[in-house]
């Protein structure tokens, strides 16, 4: 699999932690690897990575078919965030990390406007509307990307005038009903919310990096 939480780039996140603190060439020729896997699962023409937990194939014009997600846990959104860090890492392979990181953007937006036009989806870090609009805050500000970042900020205030109260917020969790969470509950939507009201104090929360 491609993705962050249950995936290669995830793996390759936690290397690109310890290269941060504890430089070491094995650490770094491991997150190319693995980046490299993850380049075998993208379709330029989707602008997004194969789920390869659903079915899936590869046809003979080398295109891919079958499921592509944009959440954090296994899609898009986290494989965004692993491609910047990469960049900061990896600085003689950068700009082929960012290019990847602008083509996910692009495929998180699009998750993010079907999401918000059912009434009741997941509003959770992990794998709901504000675990894509999380990881488009994080690499809006890593770019400079204005444009991305107001529509995170009317995301927010799209769901604060849609959820009232505390209990209406819709959670990750299968029920779909209340949890107290991080990863799929209050806790993270409003960790969330606290990063777009403080650009300073509150650092990424879905990634290993300050």
């Amino acid at each position: 699999m491609a993705g962050v939480a249950h995936g290669v780039a995830g793996m390759a996140l936690a290397l690109m932690a310890l290269q941060r603190h504890a430089p070491q060439d094995n650490y770094l020729a491991t997150v190319r690897g693995g980046i490299a896997f993850t380049d075998r699962l993208f379709d330029e023409h989707e602008g997004n990575w194969i789920d390869t937990r659903m079915e899936h194939r590869r046809d003979d014009d080398g295109r891919l078919s079958g499921t592509f997600q944009t959440a954090w846990c296994h899609g898009a959104a986290g494989i965004m965030l692993a491609r910047l860090q990469a960049a900061e890492i990896d600085r003689e392979q950068a700009a082929r990390h960012l290019r990847f990181a602008e083509r996910a953007a692009a495929a998180v937006v699009r998750g993010l406007q079907t999401k918000l036009a059912q009434r009741q989806c997941d509003a959770s870090l992990c794998h709901g509307i504000f675990g894509l609009n999380e990881a488009l805050v994080t690499y809006a500000r890593a770019v400079g990307d204005t444009e991305i970042e107001t529509t995170a900020l009317e995301t927010a205030l799209t769901l604060l005038s849609r959820y009232r109260a505390l209990n209406d917020w819709p959670s990750g969790i299968n029920a779909g009903g209340p949890n107290p969470s991080l990863m799929v509950g209050a806790a993270g939507i409003g960790y969330h919310l606290l990063r777009l009201a403080a650009r300073g104090p509150a650092p990424p929360i879905l990634t290993l990096f300050a």
